[in-house]
């Protein structure tokens, strides 16, 4: 997860806590200084594996 905003994602920790419970999924988030777009907070990269 890559956000302009690392704070703020932390601050709303409770959101993905209460969706997730304990069995959060691994995640590596960044905060960098712009995204695409100005008006962008995240963006998410991910990978899907799915069965043949």
């Amino acid at each position: 997860v890559f956000t302009t905003d690392l704070d703020g994602f932390i601050k709303n920790k409770d959101v993905r806590k209460a969706y997730y419970g304990s069995d959060y999924p691994a995640a590596t988030w960044v905060q960098v200084q712009r995204l695409f777009s100005p008006s962008f907070v995240v963006e998410v990269e991910l990978t899907a594996v799915f069965p043949k």
